[in-house]
C-alpha cells in the first residue's frame, strides 16, 4: 500500500515528504520550490522521479503571503549574489542531512536536486558547495546568482545537470540558461541542456528529458 505524504519540521524548515512507493528507499530527491511557492509546489515532477525514491520538498523561510514562500528576499539589496545564496544552501544542506539520517534509519545517501527558478537557483549553488553529496540536479528556468566562484570549490566535479528554459522567459531571461550551462562545462561538468519556446515554465518536452535523465542511473 502507498504510504500518504506527510510533513517533517526542522526549524526553520518545514518539509513534505513523499515516501517511496517500493518497500525499501533508493535513491532522495531535493525538490526546491521558486519564489511565491510552498512544499506542495514542486509535487508536479513527482512523477519524474523513481519509484524507489524519497522526495523530500522543503518551505522557502521567507514567507510573502499567506501559502507564499521564497529563498531570498528578492526586494532586498544584495540578496541576489552568490553569497546569499550559499548561506541558505549550507543550512538547508545541515538541515536535510538530518532529515535524511531519520528517514532511513541512518543509512547514507547522496541526493538528487530538482529546482524551479529560485530554487534553480538554490539547487545549483547547494550542488556547487557539495559536489561529491549530489550525483544529478536539474535547474529548471533557474539561474546562476552574481558574484559566483571562478572555479569549483572542490577538485573534480561529479554532478550531471539537466537544464531547463523557455526561450521566452520574461522572468529570468534564457540567457542566464546559457550562463548556467558554459559555467558548468567551464568546471568539466556533464550538462544537458533543453529549451522550449515558451515562457516561465517547463515544457512537455523538457519534462519528459527530466524524466529520462534520472532514469539513466547516476554515478557513484
Amino acid at each position: 500500500m502507498e504510504k500518504p505524504p506527510y510533513n517533517i519540521y526542522d526549524e526553520p524548515f518545514l518539509y513534505r515528504i513523499h515516501p517511496q512507493k517500493t518497500e525499501t528507499p533508493k535513491e532522495i530527491f531535493v525538490l526546491i520550490h521558486g519564489w511565491t511557492g510552498n512544499e506542495n509546489s514542486m509535487s508536479v515532477f513527482i512523477g519524474s522521479i523513481p519509484d524507489s525514491a524519497i522526495a523530500i520538498l522543503p518551505r522557502g523561510v521567507f514567507r510573502i503571503d499567506e501559502g507564499q514562500y521564497g529563498w531570498i528576499n528578492v526586494a532586498e539589496r544584495g540578496e541576489n549574489d552568490f553569497s546569499s545564496y550559499q548561506k541558505i544552501a549550507v543550512s538547508l544542506h545541515n538541515s536535510i542531512t538530518k532529515i535524511i539520517s531519520n528517514l532511513t534509519n541512518n543509512m547514507e545517501y547522496k541526493v538528487n536536486l530538482i529546482g524551479f527558478s529560485q530554487g534553480g537557483a538554490l539547487s545549483l549553488v547547494y550542488s556547487l558547495l557539495y559536489p561529491h553529496e549530489v550525483p544529478k540536479a536539474a535547474i529548471l528556468s533557474g539561474f546562476l546568482p552574481r558574484h559566483y566562484p571562478i572555479t569549483s570549490q572542490t577538485t573534480g566535479m561529479q554532478s550531471e545537470y539537466y537544464v531547463a528554459h523557455g526561450t521566452k522567459d520574461p522572468l529570468v531571461e534564457y540567457e542566464r540558461a546559457e550562463e548556467i550551462r558554459d559555467y558548468l562545462i567551464s568546471l568539466g561538468a556533464e550538462v544537458h541542456f533543453c529549451k522550449a519556446d515558451i515562457g516561465h515554465r517547463v515544457s512537455p518536452s523538457c519534462v519528459a528529458g527530466l524524466k529520462s535523465f534520472f532514469e539513466e542511473g547516476y554515478r557513484t
